[in-house]
């Protein structure tokens, strides 16, 4: 009976908990049969030493004992159950989660009105086909979503066999983190329990800062930067984290490959050795040592490039149509500094998509640049559209859209390398 009770009330609740929290207990059951009978037994001896207080003062210290006892071991129960990493869950559409209580509803009536039992049957299974077969006829795509951080970048890409990449995680500082504010909730409402690759563009605490808080709570398998060395607390621990997790670390050149991505191919087009050299000194400052790489499904392209400004537009353009892209992460979060007319000529991107906080005090982006981009593309900002998602189908077909929000996926198997 108490098992029956205890399950009841987790598959009814189990929508609103999935979808809150994208996390499920692992012996919950288990732990909810053994909290509730000393629960109760607690109560009980709670009630009797109530009750023999006055009558038996000599018996009370008696019964006090054994009701700290059982509340001493229901919660060390609590304490070992508790630390039992929980299973994480993508969080499911608003319309899965009332299908879910809807069926289970119709199942309760089932069982004591004998006569729908064939309709709940017929209303679950039909349920269970359409769920299945949308999974299994949904084409295979290319998901990346440029994520609100405020004065910063951030963004996460999903490949079409599901491996993950994180691109940069914002802000850290003594007030805001962006990695455990947006970046690491977003993954969990993902149901992303491990990131295949992070790439870390720059040591610029608005760009890897939110890295620290990903790389202490997520499982990471490889991280890629462009070598460049900081002496910055951020920079160090992200060093340090990299060491003691044992992730594969990768200095990345331009003229790399990066393989294993799931059906999409990747490039690295920049650093080259005469922005970061041997020894991790860039020599034309942090932002044009930025890492710029073209990720490529579909027929279609897309071109992250850090912070590049105009000292790195001679480098960058000699890849000729190589830098074509069709989906843009503008350099520098849109400064006059960048997306020269020259550079914009070269990648004639059809969306380009500007990382920046709204007010911010560099007054990114520049009215200039903002012009400049609309001459070649439609033009979504952060500060303004908040989260921006693209989905590339195998076809080609582009998808792009909106989040209005400023909270903040898909286990990942396979080997990511990059390679000359």
């Amino acid at each position: 009976m108490p098992a029956t009770v205890s399950l009841a009330a987790q598959v009814g609740t189990l929508p609103l908990i999935v979808y809150h929290f994208q996390q499920l207990a692992t012996l919950s059951l288990l732990a909810n049969l053994l909290v509730v009978s000393l629960l109760g037994l607690a109560v009980a001896q709670g009630l009797l030493l109530a009750l023999v207080s006055p009558i038996l003062p000599t018996a009370a210290p008696v019964v006090s004992a054994a009701t700290w006892l059982t509340l001493t071991g229901l919660m060390k129960i609590v304490a070992i159950f508790s630390a039992l990493p929980p299973w994480q869950v993508a969080q499911p559409a608003p319309s899965e989660a009332l299908s879910w209580m809807g069926l289970t509803a119709l199942t309760i009536v089932a069982i004591y009105r004998p006569g729908i039992r064939r309709v709940a049957l017929f209303l679950t299974m039909l349920t269970a086909n359409v769920w299945i077969w949308q999974k299994v006829l949904d084409p295979a795509a290319l998901d990346i979503v440029f994520l609100d951080v405020g004065q910063g970048d951030a963004a996460f890409v999903r490949f079409p066999d599901g491996k993950t990449m994180v691109i940069d995680a914002g802000m850290r500082s003594r007030h805001i983190d962006m990695g455990e504010r947006v970046v690491v909730p977003w993954l969990r409402r993902q149901g992303v329990s491990e990131v295949d690759v992070v790439v870390a563009s720059h040591p610029h605490a608005d760009h890897i800062g939110g890295l620290v808080s990903l790389l202490e709570q997520i499982k990471v398998r490889h991280f890629v930067d462009g070598g460049q060395s900081y002496d910055s607390w951020t920079s160090l621990r992200l060093r340090q984290l990299i060491e003691q997790r044992q992730i594969t670390y990768h200095a990345v050149r331009g003229g790399d490959s990066l393989a294993g991505l799931g059906g999409a191919g990747g490039l690295i087009l920049h650093p080259t050795v005469s922005f970061v050299d041997s020894s991790g000194l860039s020599t034309m400052g942090l932002n044009n040592g930025s890492v710029v790489f073209r990720l490529n499904y579909g027929q279609r392209r897309v071109l992250f490039t850090g912070d590049i400004e105009h000292e790195t537009d001679r480098s960058v353009t000699r890849w000729g149509p190589r830098l074509h892209a069709d989906i843009l992460k503008v350099a520098h979060h849109g400064s006059r500094t960048s997306s020269g007319a020259v550079f914009l000529d070269a990648v004639r991107p059809s969306v380009a998509i500007i990382s920046v906080g709204a007010h911010n005090k560099f007054r990114h982006p520049s009215d200039h640049v903002v012009t400049r981009l609309q001459a070649h593309a439609d033009v979504r900002r952060t500060d303004q559209n908040g989260a921006v998602m693209i989905r590339i189908s195998n076809t080609g077909e582009m998808r792009v859209s909106q989040q209005l929000t400023d909270d903040p996926g898909h286990r990942s198997v396979g080997k990511f390398r990059p390679s000359r």
